[in-house]
């Protein structure tokens, strides 16, 4: 359900996106030139690694996700190396929507300022 979700953000024009935001008042991302870039982000929250990598697996063989002209996939997690961890902060190529897969550690840990999409699933894992 969640790939299907993601792949429909992703499937959608950006430029209608954007102009919807404007509608509503929300504004949109705009660019230097004033067009709008790469819409915003999909930042996905999940309880733990394996739910990220599993998740992050099935988003690259989805044929929506998995196309590299249109969506940049950045898994988000502490075992990181921080190099990687900081890509998540980078904007995206034009057009390309960006999803970052985290846990929902960085839920209160981090801003991503070009987030415009949360799926929280609401799972949480407990130590017992």
């Amino acid at each position: 359900l969640i790939v299907r979700l993601v792949a429909h953000i992703v499937s959608r024009p950006i430029r209608e996106e954007a102009r919807e935001a404007q509608a509503s008042g929300s504004g949109g991302a705009s660019t230097r030139s004033g067009t709008t870039g790469s819409g915003g982000a999909v930042l996905i929250f999940l309880p733990g690694f394996a739910e990220i990598n599993e998740l992050f697996r099935r988003l690259c063989r989805d044929p929506t996700t998995g196309d590299r002209s249109k969506a940049q996939l950045l898994p988000l997690h502490s075992s990181m190396q921080s190099h990687e961890q900081r890509r998540v902060f980078r904007r995206p190529p034009e057009g390309v929507r960006k999803i970052v897969i985290a846990t929902n550690i960085a839920e209160t840990s981090i801003t991503i300022d070009d987030v415009t999409h949360v799926i929280d699933l609401g799972h949480v894992k407990e130590i017992r």
